[in-house]
């Protein structure tokens, strides 16, 4: 089997999950500094 390999299954369905969790982790990220500086303004 030549060619075949966990890894290349596997990394089909992590690149997905990979980018849905970046994105809400920068979302995250992003709504603690605009609540930080919000809160640095008052």
């Amino acid at each position: 089997m030549a060619g075949h390999s966990k890894w290349a299954n596997v990394k089909h369905g992590k690149g997905v999950i990979d980018a849905k969790h970046g994105k809400f982790f920068s979302a995250w990220g992003h709504d603690i500094t605009r609540a930080t500086k919000w809160r640095a303004a008052i």
